[in-house]
């Protein structure tokens, strides 16, 4: 059984990210060789926060949404 491992990281902006800083995130976690970076914004923990959803599930549907991408990339 083959298992596939992910180094993962996180990049957290309070004001959100420009388009450009969106795309090179995007593009490097794309890259199967290459780290998952998972981009969160401010708003998106602010909304967290207020509907006191579960800090966990949050960053793993982050996660796997990036996971999607990488498997699945828009054309």
């Amino acid at each position: 059984v083959e298992t596939a491992q992910a180094r993962l990281g996180f990049i957290i902006a309070i004001n959100g990210f420009t388009e450009d800083a969106s795309v090179a995130a995007q593009s490097v976690s794309l890259q199967s060789h290459r780290p998952v970076i998972v981009p969160v914004t401010g708003s998106q923990i602010r909304q967290l926060l207020q509907r006191r959803a579960p800090v966990e599930a949050f960053f793993k549907e982050r996660v796997r949404d990036m996971l999607y991408q990488r498997k699945f990339p828009r054309k």
